[in-house]
C-alpha cells in the first residue's frame, strides 16, 4: 500500500485527529496536584497552556482510550459534560499511575493516556463555550 501522509491520515476516524492533533507530552516528575491545579485554570480562566507538557504519553494508547470511550458512550457526547466532572477521574488517573498501578483495570490501558483524554475532553469543552 502506497499512500502519502495527508492520504493515511484521511483513513483515522476525524474524531480521534480532532482529540489528539498537535500534542506532544514531557517529563513525568511533575506535581500530580499541579497539573489538576492547570486543568482546573483552563476551566475557570479558559486558558490553555502547556497544560500536556506534563505527561509522558504513547498516541496509540490514547487513541485506544478514546476508541473506548466511543465504545461505551458515543462520539463527543463529553461535549455536553461540565469540564469538572471530569476533574476527579483526571486525578484518579495521575494517582493510580503514580501510586498504584501504570494500568487502568478497565481498559488495560495505560492511566496516562486516560489522563491526556481527560485534559484533552476538558479543553474542548471549555473551546466550544
Amino acid at each position: 500500500m502506497n499512500l502519502d501522509y495527508s492520504q493515511l491520515q484521511s483513513l483515522v476516524p476525524e474524531y480521534f485527529v480532532d482529540l489528539c492533533e498537535g500534542f506532544t507530552f514531557g517529563s513525568k516528575d511533575d506535581c500530580i496536584m499541579n497539573t489538576v491545579d492547570k486543568a482546573m485554570d483552563l476551566i475557570e480562566l479558559g486558558i490553555i497552556d502547556c497544560l500536556y507538557s506534563d505527561l509522558k504519553y504513547d498516541q496509540s494508547d490514547v487513541l485506544s482510550v478514546f476508541e473506548f470511550g466511543v465504545g461505551k458512550y458515543s462520539p463527543y457526547s463529553f461535549l455536553d459534560l461540565n469540564p469538572y466532572e471530569l476533574i476527579p477521574a483526571l486525578f484518579r488517573h495521575l494517582y493510580k499511575h503514580y501510586y498504584i498501578s501504570t494500568v487502568d483495570e478497565e481498559t488495560g490501558l495505560p492511566h496516562m493516556a486516560h489522563a491526556f483524554c481527560n485534559l484533552r475532553m476538558i479543553e474542548m469543552i471549555v473551546k466550544r463555550r
